[in-house]
C-alpha cells in the first residue's frame, strides 16, 4: 500500500475498515471479536456502533498513531469512502480514534 497516490495531511488518518463494506453497509466479516462499551452491544450485530479499522496512512501532525495500527473509530466520524486504484479508503481526524487494538 506504499504505492498509494495520495498524501494524508494535518492530523488526519486514512484507513480501511476491518469489516467489509458493500454499498455503504457493513458485513459481518471480522478477524476477531471485539466488545465495545456501547450498552454491551457487539459491533458484529449492530451497525450503529463505533467501528474497527486499520490505519494505512497518517498525516504529519498525528502524534499517537502509525501505519498498520488497528484502531476503533468513533461512530460516523469518518468521511464517505473514496477510491484510489480500485481500493476504497476513509479518512478521519486523530481525535476520533477512540481506542488502539492490541494485536
Amino acid at each position: 500500500e506504499k504505492d498509494m497516490s495520495f498524501t494524508t495531511i494535518l492530523d488526519h488518518v486514512t484507513f480501511i475498515f476491518d469489516d467489509e463494506v458493500h454499498d455503504g453497509q457493513f458485513t459481518e466479516q471480522q478477524r476477531g471479536l471485539i466488545w465495545l462499551a456501547n450498552q454491551g452491544k457487539d459491533f458484529h450485530q449492530d451497525t450503529n456502533l463505533s467501528r474497527p479499522a486499520r490505519i494505512v496512512q497518517v498525516g504529519p501532525d498525528v502524534k499517537f498513531l502509525k501505519e498498520g495500527d488497528h484502531v476503533i473509530i468513533e461512530l460516523y466520524k469518518w468521511t464517505p469512502g473514496f477510491k484510489v486504484d480500485g481500493k476504497e479508503y476513509w479518512r478521519t481526524e486523530e481525535q476520533y480514534v477512540i481506542a488502539h487494538i492490541d494485536d
